[in-house]
């Protein structure tokens, strides 16, 4: 059965309609309508595509490491590609770090800290139960409610006895998982159709309540935050692709552009999975190692988030007088690195808990991050479109480095 791909053109359009019913309910006073309507339905869509995404993430990873027929070829991939996540995230934290420092004393203003409330936000773990809660108490948890880093710890345990059994019982389970994998995929392919739904009733949510214009004094975090995540864009992802794989920068672009979209509209790494598994089949590299490096980045390599969290840590740090020396700076960067390798949810607002922990690092109440709330609702499209377009431009290099070569041009 062949689904064709998601058009963007119905996606945007679902958008501009969204924004103008929500800010034709929230000018006539009907705020309530949409909360009490629509926002439900955006709610339900999101539990939809976690049913989906879960298991087919779950199957990917290990599909394509048992497709790489040993536990050492299996080593080296995921060594490769854990590698490069570390190095494109500590890069990221850096560069937004090194431009927050710069731009801080007149773009950053101070603003008042007192009596500052997270408003029903979800409370900020310490770092250390995060990184205790990355080993899952059960085989199911990741399954209901767990993160995608514990996923991946549960699909690499059960993948390695697989490695070491004999090879006609890994080949059937290889089948088997195979099979299972494409049924998830044909049925998250399907999913992406409802993405413009989706993403009309949370857009519409947003903009009929006014959560998306309220700015306020963080409209320079904003400008610098989008100044950073188009030049590391442009700058790191596209040159990778091209220096690595010979794919050049408008080719790539093209090919992305639906994942770029998705993202814009949905606030979803989650959501965009699916489009980028489509996106990444039309650039002619590897399967098993496109597949294994968009799924395991949907939990470990957020760079768009690292570059929000390290210039918001840079600007409530500013406010809450905090002196930015070198051992400031490189908790920061270590931190930030960190908080988006291993705890990225794929999911719309879940930038700022892991924020709250970089913050604990250096003494900033967790408090702090309802300065730049509005911040990242209105960063967060733009963030988990980096995101998403990182996990396929590190895809095509570990496929590149992988094979020795460089992939088909496109």
């Amino acid at each position: 059965m062949k689904i064709r791909n998601m058009s963007s053109l119905a996606l945007a359009l679902s958008a501009l309609s969204a924004i103008a019913l929500g800010w034709l309910l929230g000018a006539t006073g009907h705020a309530d309508v949409a909360v009490r309507f629509v926002e439900p339905l955006s709610k339900i869509f999101f539990r939809l595509v976690r049913l989906l995404v879960v298991p087919l993430a779950f199957l990917s990873i290990v599909s394509a490491a048992l497709s790489c027929g040993d536990v050492r070829r299996t080593g080296r991939l995921y060594l490769r590609t854990t590698l490069l996540f570390f190095a494109t995230s500590l890069l990221a934290a850096t560069f937004a770090v090194t431009v927050g420092l710069a731009v801080r004393s007149w773009a950053f203003p101070a603003l008042p800290t007192e009596g500052l409330d997270l408003h029903g936000m979800r409370p900020c773990r310490s770092m250390t139960d995060s990184l205790l809660s990355l080993i899952p108490e059960s085989v199911l948890q990741p399954f209901v409610g767990g993160g995608f880093t514990q996923l991946e710890v549960v699909a690499i345990l059960l993948t390695v006895p697989l490695l070491l059994v004999d090879s006609g019982l890994r080949r059937r389970a290889a089948e088997d998982i195979s099979r299972w994998r494409d049924v998830f995929d044909l049925a998250g392919r399907a999913m992406a159709f409802l993405l413009p739904a989706g993403s009309f009733c949370l857009l519409c949510t947003v903009v009929a309540t006014d959560e998306a214009v309220s700015i306020g004094a963080c409209r320079t975090l904003v400008w610098v935050s989008v100044a950073c995540l188009s030049a590391h864009l442009v700058l790191i992802q596209l040159p990778m692709v091209f220096f690595f794989a010979d794919i050049r920068p408008i080719a790539f672009l093209r090919s992305v552009f639906p994942v770029f979209m998705s993202s814009l509209f949905s606030f979803s790494s989650a959501a965009t999975y699916p489009v980028a598994l489509q996106s990444v089949r039309k650039l002619g590299i590897d399967k098993a190692s496109s597949d294994f490096v968009v799924s395991t980045g949907l939990g470990a390599n957020a760079n768009g988030s690292a570059i929000f969290q390290g210039l918001a840590a840079v600007f409530i740090a500013r406010s809450y007088g905090v002196p930015m020396g070198f051992g400031s700076v490189c908790a920061i960067i270590l931190s930030v690195t960190v908080v988006s390798m291993l705890f990225s949810e794929g999911t719309p607002g879940s930038d700022l808990p892991q924020l709250g922990m970089v913050l604990t690092v250096i003494g900033i109440p967790a408090e702090g991050i309802a300065l730049v709330v509005c911040a990242d609702l209105v960063l967060d499209p733009l963030m988990t479109a980096v995101n998403a377009i990182g996990d396929i431009s590190s895809s095509v290099v570990v496929s590149a480095v992988s094979s020795g070569g460089t992939t088909e041009r496109t």
